[in-house]
């Protein structure tokens, strides 16, 4: 049997968990919120998201985003270090968007 889609967000966010900490606060959940918002149909904005995924809250989902201090770049060097290595090349040679 397959885990729900929110489960499996769940899961795969977990390995990012020690990036989403701003000082003493972990912000897993609000990273967590986010993802589910970009994996559902109408992901236009944040007022949106927030509207579609039940526990989630504007305030905090907008500042996690605008404002936290969440290692992103840590974020990003976690997702290419589990990319095939070829692809890695490929992403190191096209150009910075």
């Amino acid at each position: 049997m397959s885990l729900p889609v929110s489960e499996k967000i769940t899961n795969y966010a977990s390995a990012y968990m020690g990036y989403c900490v701003c000082g003493t606060k972990n912000k897993m959940s609000h990273c967590e919120e986010y993802l589910k918002g970009l994996f559902h149909d109408c992901k236009s904005n944040i007022e949106r998201m927030q509207e579609r995924i039940p526990e989630s809250d504007y305030q905090n989902l907008q500042h996690f985003i605008s404002h936290s201090p969440w290692d992103w770049q840590g974020v990003m060097e976690r997702y290419a270090a589990r990319w095939p290595p070829v692809l890695l090349f490929c992403a190191k040679k096209s150009p910075a968007v």
